[in-house]
């Protein structure tokens, strides 16, 4: 939402988006976010945040852009929304077997 309502401002010419709030609460966000994003790598290891972070990225996107921005899905038809939700599925299932790997858990048995 920030970034959209900031590159709207574009229009103006960039020294007036400088005179907007939402340039200054985008770069705040931001700045918050790379933290957030970099803490939840160093909570663990890489190959068990990452698939997360991958798989979440993606789908709050999505349910982001249809909540806030009045955004559809593509999918249209019973066989192109089972490709969604199996797709969907196969991210979530895969992230989870990884996350119990036990390479992700340094378990002995491998």
């Amino acid at each position: 939402m920030l970034t959209k309502s900031t590159v709207d401002l574009l229009d103006g010419g960039i020294i007036s988006l400088f005179t907007h709030w939402q340039v200054y609460v985008l770069v705040a966000v931001s700045s918050i976010g790379l933290v957030v994003n970099q803490s939840a790598f160093q909570a663990g290891h890489v190959a068990a945040s990452l698939p997360v972070i991958a798989v979440a990225n993606p789908t709050l996107s999505a349910a982001l852009g249809v909540v806030l921005f009045g955004e559809t899905m593509g999918a249209q038809g019973g066989l192109e929304w089972a490709v969604v939700v199996g797709a969907a599925l196969i991210a979530i299932t895969g992230t989870v077997a990884l996350a119990q790997s036990p390479l992700v858990t340094h378990s002995a048995e491998r």
